[in-house]
């Protein structure tokens, strides 16, 4: 261990950090956007308003909401906060100055240094016009018309080694200009909506807040016999009933000995079985005039939805609330995006990275390829725009010196066709294609680091199995999680972070070993010991508790009393 431990400490002395924290940035916004628009989308898809409520474009039913409607494109359909005018106010010019106009100076920024190291790349081989070297290296940002200047030279005059490059690049210069408008178009705020439903208990016209109306699944009429009152209706029992009507049957048809297991334990019942209804969703029933339901309930279908309401003594059926339900807004605010234009500002953001990561990536090899470092800026660049066009302005017998700039433009647009600015020294040094570069430093790199890919293959697929086994039982999001599915992704996260390290740090086999011990440990170690103690006293305030909705035998229909 202790030379495992000599080679790691020699390796964090070597380790440039810098560019192990940039690596690491780069990891995290990756993962930051993948998991945001996962989250999202999760979100909208382990609630979609399948019940009852206010949907975000403030109607009450009970339908699914289709939040990518492109007739909601511009509603806040994720809204959140119960704000005031001023409040939701600050927040939206804050998100537009620093997230709009931020952002985009970010964007500009990081894309003209890679750009910069890119164009550097290319006219160590060929040109490229006066107009693109300009607005990369000395406007360092870039207007409708440069655009639409740099796409005419791109297509009709001096092209770059690669389309995919060409493209990208006017695509991200018409991001950038963009983004503040997108930025401000995604986020917005609107009122706040309330549902409320005509209570039939008083004037029809009295609407009653949808949240004072309490759900029921089932029924036990005979409740007294399992530690319950008579007619107990309720829904906290359900996975006890159903087990038990899985075996016994409903309505007390069954006239054998039964088992009941509730939450204190089973329970022995002599013959008959309990009378439970479960109330059907598919049955169409009548809302009678005297409050009472003309035969409610049947035993054909047991639902996970709930479909009757009790408030004030009187049952309701869905068709009565689909029919009497409203949203009413409120004196406050909310504020949140658009689902719709989330999602695509996200997926824009996910292929800018990606492209300005690979245009990094070939141009650092390329760049290496040729022995180069420096990159010239604002500066430099304006010594190299101007030598390059007093050789070409000469070679047309002018002297550039001595003519207008309406002189100076037409030369440049007509007989130069643009011009043309290159690196001298270019032809002599490492080979044109980039291509060739990128292949031949990709293929020594994986020929180098074959084992250590292939070895940490398992890990992610190790990863990668936890991660389905949470998304399908989802143990966070039914806030009952469980310590073994915990143990084993934190455990499998910290071995594929691990091996990630490890190649960025790691020169040695030893050292390797010892980084992906390490990060396995620090990841399992913080969570299972707080999970432990949380498990723990989680279970000892559930134990006993238990609660049921009461209701009296009077609201019910003649025939079911």
């Amino acid at each position: 261990m202790e030379v495992y431990f000599t080679d790691f400490r020699h390796d964090l002395r070597t380790t440039r950090w810098l560019r192990l924290f940039c690596w690491h940035s780069i990891l995290c916004w990756f993962g930051g956007l993948v998991a945001t628009t996962t989250l999202v989308n999760l979100h909208t898809s382990l609630w979609p308003y399948e019940n009852f409520s206010c949907k975000p474009d403030d109607s009450f039913r009970q339908d699914p909401y289709n939040y990518w409607s492109p007739k909601d494109f511009f509603e806040i359909t994720l809204g959140m906060g119960h704000l005031t005018f001023s409040e939701v106010k600050i927040i939206d010019v804050t998100w537009d100055v620093v997230i709009g106009r931020g952002g985009q100076a970010l964007l500009a920024y990081i894309s003209w240094q890679v750009f910069k190291r890119y164009i550097t790349a290319c006219i160590l081989t060929t040109p490229v016009s006066y107009r693109t070297f300009s607005t990369i290296f000395l406007q360092e940002e870039a207007s409708i018309l440069d655009v639409w200047s740099i796409m005419r030279d791109f297509c009709t005059r001096v092209p770059l080694h690669s389309k995919f490059a060409m493209g990208f690049m006017v695509t991200t210069m018409t991001f950038i200009l963009a983004f503040p408008t997108m930025a401000g178009a995604m986020t917005g705020y609107a009122r706040n909506a309330a549902p409320y439903i005509a209570d039939v208990s008083s004037d029809e016209s009295n609407l009653t807040p949808w949240s004072k109306f309490k759900t029921f699944q089932h029924i036990i009429w005979d409740g007294s016999r399992i530690g319950y009152s008579d007619g107990e209706i309720g829904h906290e029992l359900y996975p006890s009933l159903l087990e038990y009507i899985q075996k016994y049957g409903l309505d007390g048809k069954n006239k054998t000995e039964s088992v009941f297991r509730g939450p204190n334990g089973p329970i022995n019942l002599p013959s008959p079985s309990l009378n439970i209804t479960f109330p059907s969703f598919y049955e169409q029933v009548e809302f009678q005039s005297n409050l009472s339901m003309g035969s409610p309930f049947h035993s054909s279908f047991i639902g996970d939805e709930p479909n009757w309401w009790v408030m004030n003594d009187h049952i309701y059926d869905r068709n009565y609330v689909a029919q009497n339900g409203l949203c009413q807004t409120t004196s406050d605010y909310k504020w949140g995006f658009s689902f719709f234009q989330l999602n695509i500002m996200i997926y824009l953001l996910i292929f800018w990275s990606t492209g300005i990561l690979l245009m990094w990536f070939v141009a650092h090899l390329a760049l290496k390829a040729h022995d180069r470092e420096d990159v010239s800026g604002k500066f430099k660049g304006m010594f190299e725009l101007v030598d390059a066009m007093e050789v070409d302005i000469k070679a047309e017998g002018q002297n550039p010196r001595c003519l207008t700039e309406k002189d100076l433009s037409k030369i440049v647009e007509k007989r130069l066709q643009g011009g043309r600015i290159a690196y001298a020294y270019a032809e002599s040094k490492g080979p044109t294609r980039f291509s060739t570069i990128v292949s031949g430093a990709t293929r020594n790199w994986f020929l180098k680091e074959k084992w250590w890919l292939l070895s940490s293959l398992p890990a992610i697929l190790f990863l990668s199995i936890v991660m389905n086994y949470f998304y399908w039982d989802m143990p966070w999001f039914t806030y009952d999680p469980k310590l073994d599915v915990c143990v084993l992704f934190f455990t499998a996260l910290g071995m594929v972070l691990g091996c990630w390290f490890s190649l960025l740090i790691g020169t040695t086999t030893k050292s390797r070993i010892f980084i992906i011990t390490l990060l396995t440990l620090l990841f399992l170690l913080p969570v299972t010991i707080p999970l432990l103690v949380f498990l723990h006293f989680r279970e000892k305030n559930l134990a006993g508790k238990r609660k049921e909705v009461t209701i009296s035998k009077e609201m019910l229909p003649e025939h079911d009393k």
